[in-house]
């Protein structure tokens, strides 16, 4: 999935980049974690901070389409998840601000194909996989891993590390 960027959302990119580089803590013992809590389904965000993180979800919550991320406190439910192989910090740091160029507004969220999982597995370990997706009903519609593992996610990060400002 190679979508075309829309030009109106420059002026959003620069802020969001703005933000996450001004939340970015990587002294907090939970800079570059997964954090998740559940209301219903899990939603899953990457800590920048003690007190902050960033998530990927569609426009309007409870809805598919248009993704974006964006920057909220850590509420007293979110929890750290546990059995993660971390990627190196300033490596996580890195995928975070290049994840602005290459899903805000650009990619479709949807809970079955590219979702916060897949984004917050994406950015703090390089694998885009969603265990959430084999664990629930819609697992088994996913016989090949194709909706569990979004594999062309990876190479596409990649692609947008080296336009970083």
């Amino acid at each position: 999935m190679n979508p075309v960027r829309p030009q109106a959302s420059a002026a959003v990119d620069t802020a969001l980049l703005q933000t996450l580089r001004s939340e970015w803590r990587p002294e907090s013992q939970r800079a570059g974690r997964i954090i998740h809590y559940c209301s219903g389904i899990w939603h899953y965000s990457v800590a920048l901070s003690d007190s902050a993180a960033v998530s990927w979800g569609p426009h309007r919550p409870g809805m598919s389409g248009d993704g974006r991320l964006s920057v909220h406190a850590i509420d007293a439910a979110c929890r750290d998840v546990t059995n993660v192989n971390y990627l190196p910090l300033a490596e996580i740091y890195r995928n975070v601000l290049a994840s602005v160029s290459a899903f805000h507004q650009v990619w479709r969220y949807g809970v079955q194909g590219w979702n916060c999982e897949h984004w917050a597995r994406l950015v703090a370990t390089g694998d885009p996989v969603s265990y959430q997706v084999a664990q629930k009903w819609w697992g088994i519609f996913d016989v090949f891993g194709v909706l569990r593992r979004h594999s062309g996610a990876k190479a596409y990060l990649a692609s947008h590390c080296c336009d970083l400002p």
